[in-house]
């Protein structure tokens, strides 16, 4: 269970050093998913932001294969 607000959650993702952002994908996808949960709405910056940064793991993976 998520313990941040969607404000402390984007708060924490741009305190982040911009090569790490990524890292907080789960989280905030969980964070996403307890909103819905409780009938909440999702902010359309939630949803995008979300997207965003699971583009930016899926890159981090690549750069880290071996050639």
């Amino acid at each position: 269970m998520t313990h941040l607000s969607w404000s402390e959650m984007q708060n924490a993702i741009r305190q982040c050093p911009v090569e790490q952002r990524y890292q907080m994908q789960p989280k905030l996808a969980a964070l996403i998913r307890e909103m819905r949960a409780r009938g909440e709405p999702v902010p359309p910056e939630a949803r995008e932001l979300n997207a965003i940064l699971r583009d930016e793991a899926v890159e981090a993976q690549f750069e880290n294969m071996p050639v």
